[in-house]
């Protein structure tokens, strides 16, 4: 018979992987009903940094950032 001794391993090795995704989909959400009700306030330029900064990540993960090449060892 098999024991497990850790049984909450996988489930943070699942919120490790996508806790970023979740975290900036959120971020984004907020960011997108906030800028959609708020007008000319403090709010349409907080929406604007937090969704420059989503599409700046986005930028660097896609250009910027070093290809990693697993195949290689």
């Amino acid at each position: 018979m098999r024991t497990v001794k850790h049984p909450t391993k996988g489930h943070q090795h699942h919120w490790g992987i996508w806790k970023w995704p979740v975290g900036i989909a959120a971020a984004t959400t907020f960011t997108l009903v906030g800028a959609l009700f708020e007008d000319d306030g403090w709010l349409d330029v907080g929406c604007a940094i937090v969704l420059g900064a989503t599409v700046a990540l986005g930028v660097w993960c896609w250009l910027i950032r070093p290809r990693i090449n697993h195949s290689a060892k």
